[in-house]
């Protein structure tokens, strides 16, 4: 999970309507009034077409317009801008109607995800923070053995990357870093930019990367002997990872 920027609010949500799909709601309970194009499509871009919760990539129609605070529970919010995210099913699901008043759970548009959650060396996924806000967020969540799954879901993804960062240090050990900066700091760049924002699990993956042992020696070693105009573009994915990435645990 990675911290999202609200979008400001669709023109077409003006208090006039906003008005009149709640009491619609009140009315009716199962009237789906917030499935409105204009708010799912500004929600969509804003969490870069993912599940904010679990960062998955999802056909279309599988990420549904969600409502932190329950709408069963809190009908005057049905179609509150600042109650409304974006999440799978399976994630819709496992937070149900969970009352996140009463307690509290992790907002990728109010709080930074990687305060609260971190991974460790096996990708498992733990909270980090001495209030327990974000070990209750993963036992809200990722329960039923979606940790798990999650777990797999990044080693699959993210072996590819250690074996290309293996290959690289083996060769870029003994090869001049010098004659060949363009290649090495292009490869560099294809693996930074397959964990950004716009990737799934973006915010793991990115963990993963960084604290590579065979990518920090790379980055050291590109930084030590390039200029920065040969690096800018490395250097400003480097950052949008570490932006992203939750807190990696040894």
């Amino acid at each position: 999970m990675i911290k999202l920027v609200r979008p400001i609010k669709p023109r077409q949500l003006d208090e006039e309507t906003i008005s009149l799909l709640t009491q619609r709601f009140i009315d009716n309970p199962n009237d789906s009034v917030w499935n409105q194009p204009y708010i799912k499509e500004a929600l969509m871009k804003s969490s870069h077409e993912k599940c904010c919760y679990c960062e998955c990539k999802s056909d279309k129609g599988d990420l549904h317009i969600e409502h932190f605070h329950p709408k069963s529970l809190y009908p005057n919010e049905v179609v509150c801008w600042e109650n409304l995210l974006l999440s799978c099913s399976k994630c819709n699901r496992a937070k149900g109607t969970l009352d996140t008043v009463t307690n509290r759970l992790v907002n990728p548009y109010d709080d930074d995800p990687k305060d609260y959650i971190g991974i460790d060396k096996n990708y498992i996924l733990r909270g980090i923070d001495k209030n327990g806000i974000g070990e209750f967020f993963i036992n809200s969540i990722y329960k039923n053995g979606y940790i798990f799954k999650l777990s797999l879901y990044y080693h699959t993804i993210y072996t590819p990357f250690q074996i290309d960062l293996e290959e690289l240090y083996k060769t870029y050990k003994i090869k001049d870093i010098v004659r060949n900066a363009y290649s090495l700091v292009s490869k560099l760049c294809n693996i930074l930019e397959m964990v950004q924002s716009n990737k799934p699990y973006s915010a793991a993956l990115s963990a993963l990367v960084i604290n590579n042992p065979n990518f920090i020696y790379l980055k050291t070693k590109i930084e030590n002997s390039l200029s920065d105009d040969l690096i800018s573009d490395f250097k400003f994915l480097y950052n949008e990872a570490v932006k992203n990435a939750l807190k990696y645990l040894t």
